[in-house]
């Protein structure tokens, strides 16, 4: 058993983070002691019970289900959509930053939810200047951004939508449809075969927007966390 300290999500978040690779735990607390880790992580398959009940006799709890849902690229409708700019970012690092606490797996109460909020304003933040996810599109009503969608190519094969909103004032409006559209096309002309996207257990909204929007379930996962005293 390995964990691997993430020195990233560590600095962001102001304590140690890592992550369980899957193996051998028996050894968990020794390995955490010679460490400044505070929380260990991972993501399991929801059907792999033995490893799950390995990683519950050894402190870590249950957190949320990971649902990945995917859909074949193709060229679509594109009409009310584009490429985001730097002029963009003050709605959308509003946008994200009131989007996505509720029903984020660092909604808990040993993380801050300012770091929480702060972590998807600069996602896509980042977004916009390609250096997290590739991309993020815009929606637009009449020359106000009404949603947002990240974009990520993460093999020859696949693309990934990271974070997708549609503002309170234009919910129920289809806005969400067309940035899932949008996505789908621009996989299409990368010669991406599959658009990806998660979300989390809990959130039986989006779920259900995927569904709605052609998504079939790809896998289903477990998010289970040690916090270390």
């Amino acid at each position: 058993m390995k964990i691997k300290k993430l020195k990233w999500d560590s600095d962001f978040f102001g304590f140690g983070i890592a992550d369980l690779l899957e193996g051998r735990i028996e050894n968990i607390d020794e390995l955490t002691i010679k460490g400044d880790i505070k929380l260990i992580w991972t993501l399991v398959g929801a059907d792999n019970s033995r490893y799950i009940n390995r990683l519950t006799q050894s402190g870590f709890e249950f957190v949320d289900l990971r649902l990945t849902f995917f859909r074949v690229a193709c060229a679509t409708n594109t009409e009310g959509t584009r490429l985001a700019t730097k002029n963009d970012l003050p709605e959308l690092i509003k946008l994200a930053g009131q989007a996505f606490l509720k029903d984020s797996r660092f909604n808990h109460k040993n993380f801050s939810q300012q770091k929480t909020k702060k972590l998807y304003e600069l996602w896509v933040e980042k977004s916009v200047a390609g250096s997290f996810d590739d991309c993020c599109f815009v929606a637009e009503v009449e020359g106000e951004i009404a949603g947002f969608a990240t974009y990520k190519k993460i093999s020859r094969s696949d693309s990934s939508i990271g974070l997708i909103a549609t503002s309170k004032k234009f919910q129920n409006k289809g806005i969400g449809s067309k940035l899932i559209l949008k996505c789908l096309d621009f996989a299409h002309s990368q010669k991406r075969k599959t658009l990806l996207v998660g979300t989390e257990g809990k959130n039986i909204a989006a779920q259900n927007f995927y569904i709605k929007n052609g998504f079939k379930i790809k896998k289903i996962e477990s998010w289970y966390y040690k916090w270390i005293n």
